[in-house]
């Protein structure tokens, strides 16, 4: 159960469930020792950014992997520093369009829908940040939904609502919806919180949880090209297929040029 004193936009990484960390860690090792052998290059080093709490890192780190973690969240890099104190100097705060480290690494991580925070004149500037702290024969890995899919899916479901219970205490009701600017869709999410009281709820606060440009396999792809990447593959996620248009997500693996 969660505290209270946890703000709830950071409360999923906390909570989330360690066996499909565990997964999603067994399934970013297997794609790194594949593009390891494609490439004829060790790939020893990651960088995850944006970290959140590192809720991947111990199932890395047991795979052999150094991890390094990057968020602009205070709140959750002293997180992933409690969660992980053998390590605790592994983590840094630091917005990932511009932050600088004086290292090098193989492997940029960019999991869960971590992509697409801003507009693609940022998002370009987060693609160049990861590309100057990668190796020579380093590459990227993102992990991202299908902004088509989802597109879709609004379209069918203009006004869906999500309530979540965040504890004994407080529920939250989400509302996203999809909103364009410059002919560029944007998924919107916004979460109201209520205290319970009795059968009824005490409305407590309403927040913007992210705004999220939704990225096509073709957009991301050109986006890659443009800060420096050459695309190797394109997976379904979170699989070996080859990704196609109606696959809800995506798994890009770049290279740097």
């Amino acid at each position: 159960m969660t505290s209270n004193n946890v703000p709830p936009e950071i409360e999923w990484h906390i909570n989330y469930d360690s066996q499909k960390s565990e997964s999603d860690a067994e399934y970013i090792d297997a794609l790194i020792r594949l593009f390891s052998r494609k490439l004829g290059c060790r790939l020893d080093s990651i960088l995850d950014v944006p970290c959140g709490n590192g809720r991947l890192h111990d199932f890395l780190r047991a795979y052999g992997y150094s991890v390094y973690g990057v968020d602009i969240s205070k709140e959750l890099i002293s997180q992933a520093r409690r969660a992980h104190p053998a390590n605790d100097l592994e983590y840094s705060t630091g917005d990932m369009r511009d932050f600088s480290l004086d290292r090098k690494f193989d492997v940029c991580l960019s999991w869960f829908t971590s992509f697409g925070y801003f507009n693609d004149k940022d998002n370009i500037k987060v693609l160049r940040t990861a590309r100057s702290h990668l190796k020579k024969d380093g590459i990227i890995i993102i992990d991202l939904s299908n902004g088509e899919i989802t597109t879709e899916y609004f379209k069918a479901n203009p006004k869906p609502v999500f309530i979540r219970e965040r504890s004994d205490e407080y529920v939250s009701i989400e509302r996203p919806y999809i909103e364009y600017e410059n002919g560029v869709a944007y998924q919107v999410r916004n979460e109201s919180i209520y205290r319970k009281r009795g059968r009824d709820l005490l409305f407590i606060k309403m927040q913007r949880l992210s705004r999220l440009r939704l990225y096509s396999r073709g957009d991301l792809e050109g986006q890659l090209a443009k800060a420096g990447f050459k695309v190797l593959r394109t997976f379904a996620g979170y699989s070996f297929k080859e990704f196609t248009e109606s696959d809800k997500r995506m798994v890009v693996v770049a290279s740097k040029k």
